[in-house]
């Protein structure tokens, strides 16, 4: 049985991130939903010049803790913005405090 998983052949979707081509495998089935993510991952560097201009590695870095940010403010279930920040921020000071205590 394993020995018939490891022959059967992931597609292959080729997309295109910040217009650079890219060839990436999924699972069989997967291939809309693969493109409905590069679609977004496109969508979020596009619009942010500073992010257009990072290397690669940082560029895909940065564009992925947006998208954990939105993800956690969707977890959270806030629809006001203001309330969203201030608990982000309250996170960000506790990490802070954190990353200092443990540099000392």
């Amino acid at each position: 049985m394993f020995l018939s998983i490891l022959r059967r052949k992931m597609p292959i979707v080729k997309v295109n991130i910040n217009n650079k081509s890219y060839e990436i495998e999924c699972a069989v089935g997967e291939e809309d939903h693969l493109l409905k993510a590069v679609n977004k991952l496109d969508t979020i560097i596009s619009q942010s010049l500073e992010i257009k201009k990072l290397p690669d590695s940082k560029m895909f870095l940065m564009t992925s803790i947006l998208l954990a940010e939105e993800s956690i403010i969707k977890d959270i279930g806030f629809t006001d913005d203001k309330e969203s920040y201030k608990i982000i921020d309250k996170k960000l000071l506790e990490l802070e405090k954190i990353v200092k205590e443990n540099a000392e």
